[in-house]
């Protein structure tokens, strides 16, 4: 039992060789020290018992080193000590901590099988194993299981599975379990209320995690620097800035120090939010607290820098690390070379392989990935497999990503038989090619007119099980459109009805790319999809969302063009997509002849279209056909109407035609009521041209009529009072907004602060 058991666990170390390890980094020192304090034991005749392993054993499986529990649990086997559950406790931890839950699973077998019960550790570490591999069947079986043991779930159990829920984003779940914990008078300490404030983070619910700061705040539960860089994050990555100082203020009123990580989060984001001066700053501080700095620590800030390009800090880094005693190992050389590789200096990454491989620090499938990716980015193909042959000669694990990236770049530079071979080694292997590599492909087979090729890998691909997505099923039927091979291009059609492939957006983008719209197979092609309960109409509406975000007018206009001849019947989306594009271009002819086509089609327009036309007249300086076209195409009844009024209201006072402007508040008031944004486009007009009389007059006709200031009405008049030094009315008015229960903004703060230090009252 003992030798088949040891086999087991010597095949998990060499299968970890090509394994990307999770193991936590530690100064070699410390391994080196714990072992031989347990040789000099030996060497003075002190016997080593049960607990010596164990303990060892304990120090290899929190780092996750199985290589290391291995040795140690077969030297405690030669040695006739009996493992117990602590042992069997450690190697599971090992397992989970590498994510291998085969191995765990494996160690409770053999636990079994030596009539060794599970204990309270055991069960946790396979619920913890469980929750990070995401499976949550599993994990709550095992806490059932151990309900129903003489061990009852506790804190350290329930802390795992609302980590383990709350890295997916099942907030409820892990809300549920937290929950559970109170009723059950489980206690929940500080890491369970971090892991459900993580839970709500991670969704990006920043409001829930604060409650829930406060709520531990309430019960004086020890909020930790955990906590505070969990918050801290959340609005950092949201480069919500100013909230992340305010609770960096909170975090320091606390007495809590700023850890290692609160300062990589605040480095991140600034560098994330372009504020490059500002990041570098925190990392001086950084340094001036002499925080300390972990292999850890290390590898994240000059990863961080790293893909800023910021490289004269990452040396700076390196030499502390060297100062410090603290060697590199492969995350801090993958991130070196990846830094040099995407600044383009290929010698350098090259130069840092070599020093990498001089310090016995043997380069993964990353590393190298990284530099094929390089090498091909630059067209330099050769270097890539140069990359390829010197990855098998380490032994180093080829994975999809590599064969993907060679595929893509002798694509891309038309090698067609370089091609083809890589595509037989992955599918040879195993390894499906990407979908977008597949459409890539496509694309350079249609590019170097290779259609015989292109038909030869769609059908290896599809016997591989490796389907074409619609991308590149839309390059082979352009492809053989624009080769007038009719036959060839319905066979693709039929192959991708086939594989059942949507959306076919891409497949009737090129059929209707300009070059194909006098050719008669793609109409074919398209009446044919047409008849076989395709519906195009979909396709067509998906295209005018894609070309409305690209902002790309003439296909847009192209688009519409097409519909209208085909026997589709076209939908007033299109001419609304096409016409917010013309507002920010003001082409009246264009709107016009869009506008007429739209009534031509017998569509009505809708509130939005007429509002969009409106305005794009307003911009020409057609005021008057804007007002004739609100007045004869805004149906009467329709409350929202009085967004069209407000255009013209606005265009009317920004030329000062006060008593236009007038005249259709009065057209409105016969058919809707006016709003606030009506009252504030009068008010901001009056305090521009300096009549604030005029200003608060309008503003207290809108609160008679029962319209609710907003917090713009009283920007401006507050804003306009501080400007012409009416210090008095400024604050008369700021005072009755706080009274009102209306949150100033930074405007109307800004504009106090100046009106308070020009009164000389600097205190408020």
């Amino acid at each position: 039992a003992d030798d088949c058991f040891l086999q087991f666990l010597n095949i998990r170390v060499h299968e970890s060789q090509g394994y990307e390890s999770k193991q936590i980094p530690l100064r070699p020192r410390v391994r080196f020290n714990a072992r031989k304090v347990a040789k000099e034991m030996e060497e003075n005749g002190v016997p080593q018992d049960q607990i010596t392993y164990n303990t060892l054993l304990s120090g290899f499986a929190k780092r996750g080193d199985v290589e290391g529990c291995y040795e140690c649990f077969s030297e405690m086997l030669r040695r006739k000590l009996e493992p117990n559950t602590i042992t069997f406790s450690c190697l599971m931890t090992a397992f989970v901590r590498r994510g291998d839950m085969d191995g765990a699973l494996e160690a409770v077998e053999e636990m079994k099988s030596r009539q060794i019960p599970l204990d309270e550790v055991a069960y946790n570490t396979l619920i913890d194993g469980y929750a990070k591999v995401g499976d949550f069947d599993s994990a709550t079986q095992t806490l059932k299981e151990m309900d129903a043991s003489r061990f009852q779930p506790g804190t350290i159990t329930y802390n795992s599975l609302i980590a383990g829920f709350g890295k997916v984003g099942r907030v409820e779940d892990a809300r549920s379990l937290f929950n559970e914990m109170g009723r059950r008078n489980v206690r929940r300490d500080t890491v369970s209320y971090n892991a459900l404030i993580s839970a709500y983070v991670r969704v990006g619910d920043i409001e829930n995690s604060v409650k829930i700061v406060e709520e531990m705040k309430k019960k004086r539960v020890r909020v930790d620097a955990t906590t505070y860089n969990a918050i801290i994050d959340a609005y950092a990555k949201k480069g919500l800035f100013e909230e992340v100082w305010t609770w960096l203020s909170h975090m320091n009123e606390a007495k809590v120090k700023p850890d290692f990580v609160t300062y990589t989060i605040l480095i991140d984001g600034l560098f994330k939010a372009g504020d490059f001066d500002a990041a570098v700053d925190v990392y001086e501080e950084m340094r001036k607290q002499r925080q300390p700095m972990s292999l850890i620590t290390y590898n994240m800030l000059i990863s961080i820098f790293s893909r800023r390009k910021v490289l004269n800090k990452v040396h700076s880094l390196l030499a502390d690390m060297k100062r410090e005693g603290v060697m590199p190992d492969i995350i801090t050389y993958n991130s070196l070379i990846d830094a040099y590789c995407k600044s383009d200096d290929l010698l350098k990454a090259v130069e840092t392989f070599d020093k990498m491989l001089t310090e016995n620090v043997k380069p993964n499938t990353i590393t190298f990935n990284t530099l094929i990716e390089a090498h091909v980015r630059q067209g330099d193909i050769d270097g890539g497999f140069m990359v390829l042959e010197e990855m098998r000669t380490h032994r180093v694990r080829v994975d999809g990503i590599t064969y993907n990236t060679l595929l893509k770049g002798t694509a891309k530079e038309g090698l067609i038989q370089d091609m083809e071979d890589i595509l037989a080694q992955m599918l040879d292997k195993g390894i499906k090619p990407g979908t977008i590599t597949i459409a890539v492909v496509a694309e350079a087979c249609v590019e170097k007119r290779r259609l015989d090729v292109l038909e030869r890998l769609f059908e290896k691909l599809r016997t591989a099980g490796a389907k074409p997505d619609a991308m590149a099923y839309a390059h082979a039927i352009a492809g053989f459109c624009k080769a007038d091979d009719t036959e060839a291009a319905d066979k693709f059609v039929e192959l991708m009805r086939e594989d059942k492939v949507e959306p076919i957006t891409h497949v009737v983008n090129a059929l209707m790319h300009p070059a194909l719209s006098d050719n008669e197979t793609a109409k074919a092609i398209m009446d044919d999809l047409s008849k076989n309960g395709v519906d195009p109409s979909v396709t067509f509406m998906l295209l005018v969302d894609r070309y409305a975000s690209a902002g790309d007018l003439p296909r847009l206009l192209h688009l519409i063009e097409t519909w209208k001849k085909s026997d589709l019947r076209i939908d007033l989306y299109p001419y609304l997509a096409a016409m917010n594009l013309l507002t920010k271009t003001s082409k009246i002819k264009l709107a016009r002849g869009l506008y007429a086509d739209v009534k031509q089609q017998r569509l009505k327009p809708s509130l939005a279209l007429i509002n969009s036309y409106v305005e794009i007249l307003c911009q020409g300086g057609a005021l008057e056909e804007a007002a004739r076209t609100v007045e004869e195409d805004v149906h009467e009844g329709n409350e929202e109407v009085v967004m069209s009024y407000n255009i013209l209201i606005s265009h009317f006072l920004r030329l000062r035609y006060l008593t236009e402007a007038q005249e259709t508040l009065k057209r409105l008031e016969t058919r809707s009521r006016p709003n606030v944004v009506t009252y504030n486009t009068f008010i901001s007009s009056f305090a521009k041209q300096g009549e604030m009389d005029s200003a608060v007059s309008t503003f207290q006709e809108m609160k008679r009529r029962q319209i609710e200031p907003s917090v713009v009405s009283y920007s401006v008049l507050i804003v306009g009072f501080a400007k012409r030094m009416q210090f008095d009315k400024a604050l008369e008015f700021f005072e009755e907004m706080l009274s009102a229960s209306i949150q100033p903004d930074s405007i109307v703060y800004s504009a106090m602060i100046d009106v308070f230090a020009k009164t000389g009252n600097l205190a408020r």
